[in-house]
């Protein structure tokens, strides 16, 4: 089973940079596409680890500098949140 490490590690190969740039790319990519949300996380659960974090900020922010008309977000810890929904 393909996982969040697998493209985790591709990224963290490459560095920041790299990363960033493959933000702008895919930024670029779909700039004329009016139904886009730029949505992170959900399966990447690493966010507090620092080397992790920056390499996935790195595209965020790469895609932040060349579109400034989709709405970006972000999804950490869902399943701590839907248990804690649904104990309420």
């Amino acid at each position: 089973m393909r996982g969040h490490r697998e493209w985790l590690s591709v990224l963290e190969v490459n560095g920041a940079k790299k990363a960033s740039a493959d933000g702008r790319f895919l930024a670029r990519r779909f700039a004329n596409y009016p139904n886009i949300i730029w949505m992170s996380g959900n399966d990447f659960q690493s966010w507090e680890n620092q080397a992790d974090n920056a390499v996935v900020s790195a595209v965020a922010k790469g895609i932040q500098n060349r579109d400034i008309n989709h709405i970006q977000t972000i999804e950490l810890k869902p399943d701590e949140y839907r248990r804690a929904k649904f104990k309420q």
